[in-house]
C-alpha cells in the first residue's frame, strides 16, 4: 500500500522520536558520536547541493575531516581545545586552497573553500551546541523547533491563502507562521512551568524567540536550495525530504536558546 506523503511524514516522526528521546539522555561520548553522524549525512546532502561527481566526493571527505576536528575539540570536556580547533581548521582550509592553486592557479579561489566553511559552521559546529545541554534543555529546544515546523504545516494547510515569503518559500503563509509561534509558545511556556526555575512570562517570550528562530533557519535552508536549484536537501526522510529538511528549523533554534541559557537560568 502506497502511504500519501502527509502520511509517511507522520510514520517518520513516530520512529525518529523514540529515538531521539533515548539519545537526550545518554552519555557525552553517544552523544557526540551521534552529532558527528548527523552532520556528516547533512554534509553529505550540503556537497550534493553544490558539487558533483569527484568534487562532490573531495568535498565531502574534506568536510568530514573537518567535522571529526570540530567534534573532538569542541565539546565539554574539550571547550578548552576550541580555538586549537577552529585554527586547525582554518589551517585545513588554507590547504585545499593550496592545493587547487598549485593544480590550476587560474582556477583557484576561496568560493569553494568558503562554501564547504560554510557548511561546517552551518552542520557540525552548531548541532555540537546540544552537548553543553541538560537533557530537558535538548528536549525543549526539539520542542520549539518541533512545534514551529508542526503548527505551521497544519494552520498553513487548513487556513493559509497569503503568502509571508514567496521569493524564499512559496507555500509558507501567514497564517502557518503564527499558528507555529502560537503553538511553539504554549508548548514552551507548559514546560517551563512544569519544569522550568524561571518567571513564566520569560518562557512565553524564549518561545516567541526560539519560534521566531526557527522560522528563519526554514527560510535559510529554502533559499539556500533555491538557490542550488533544487527541491529537497535529499530523500533519507520519508514524507521530510534530507537531514536538511529536518534539521533546518533546529539549527538556529539551538544557538538562541544556547545564548539566553548563558544569560539566564531557565532549568534546574
Amino acid at each position: 500500500m502506497n502511504l500519501s506523503s502527509h502520511q509517511q511524514r507522520l510514520a517518520t516522526s513516530l520512529v525518529l522520536m523514540p529515538c531521539i528521546i533515548w539519545l537526550i539522555f545518554q552519555q557525552d561520548i553517544i552523544m557526540g558520536t551521534a552529532l558527528f553522524v548527523v552532520s556528516i549525512l547533512g554534509l553529505y546532502e550540503y556537497c550534493t547541493m553544490f558539487w558533483k561527481g569527484q568534487k562532490k566526493i573531495t568535498s565531502l571527505a574534506q568536510g568530514a575531516g573537518m567535522a571529526a576536528i570540530i567534534s573532538l575539540c569542541i565539546g565539554p570536556h574539550t571547550l578548552h581545545l576550541a580555538p586549537l580547533g577552529l585554527g586547525l581548521v582554518f589551517i585545513f582550509m588554507a590547504l585545499i586552497f593550496l592545493k587547487n592553486y598549485s593544480v590550476s592557479p587560474s582556477d583557484a579561489s576561496f568560493t569553494d573553500a568558503t562554501l564547504l566553511l560554510a557548511g561546517i559552521i552551518y552542520l557540525p559546529l552548531l548541532l555540537q551546541l546540544f552537548r553543553f545541554l541538560s537533557p530537558i534543555e535538548i528536549l525543549f529546544v526539539f520542542v520549539s523547533a518541533f512545534a514551529t515546523d508542526t503548527g505551521g504545516f497544519y494552520a498553513g494547510c487548513l487556513w493559509g491563502k497569503k503568502k509571508i515569503w514567496p521569493q524564499i518559500s512559496p507555500k509558507k503563509t501567514w497564517i502557518g507562521s503564527l499558528g507555529g509561534m502560537l503553538l511553539t509558545t504554549i508548548l514552551c511556556l507548559s514546560m517551563g512551568i512544569i519544569w522550568g526555575k524561571a518567571p513564566w512570562w520569560m518562557f512565553a517570550l524564549l518561545g516567541i524567540l526560539l519560534n521566531i528562530s526557527a522560522q528563519l533557519g526554514d527560510f535559510f535552508e529554502s533559499a539556500l536550495k533555491r538557490w542550488a536549484g533544487v527541491k529537497d536537501s535529499g530523500h533519507l526522510l520519508p514524507g521530510h525530504g534530507g537531514i536538511m529538511d529536518r534539521i533546518d528549523s533546529l539549527l538556529f533554534a539551538l544557538p538562541v536558546y544556547y545564548l539566553a541559557a548563558s544569560l539566564h537560568t531557565f532549568f534546574y
